[in-house]
């Protein structure tokens, strides 16, 4: 999968909605992968589906945009995607927390569904 440039989304990222309590089991640990680098290519392209993302993280991404998809298309193409674990973060639901590698660096990606499967936390610090 190619993600283009990314622009300043990873600072202020998909700054996200936590809008459900779905908890992450063992069993599901790392289950958000596919979906995080659905939303992280779609967003690479200056686009927030509504199919993937929770209506409040989609409001968000939207705000964020072009910005965001710039920073993330100037990343250059997802090489590597390393699932670290779950960790529960103040105010958050419990997260799953990914190390993504492309061609021009790598950035720490939180993420967590709702129980619909869409992401209702996408978030990096940058």
């Amino acid at each position: 999968m190619t993600v283009k440039k990314y622009s300043y989304f990873a600072i202020a990222a998909i700054v996200i909605a936590f809008q459900s309590g779905h908890i992450v089991s063992a069993q599901e640990a790392g289950r958000n992968e596919a979906v995080l680098l659905q939303a992280l290519a779609a967003a690479a392209r200056g686009e927030c589906p509504a199919t993937i993302l929770a209506p409040s993280l989609r409001g968000i991404c939207l705000q964020q945009m072009p910005g965001m998809g710039q920073r993330l298309a100037g990343m250059g193409s997802i090489t590597k995607i390393d699932f670290l674990g779950t960790q529960q973060i103040q105010s958050f639901p419990v997260v799953e927390v990914y190390l993504v590698r492309y061609e021009n660096g790598s950035l720490t990606w939180l993420a967590t569904t709702g129980p619909d499967g869409k992401l209702s936390v996408m978030w990096s610090g940058g």
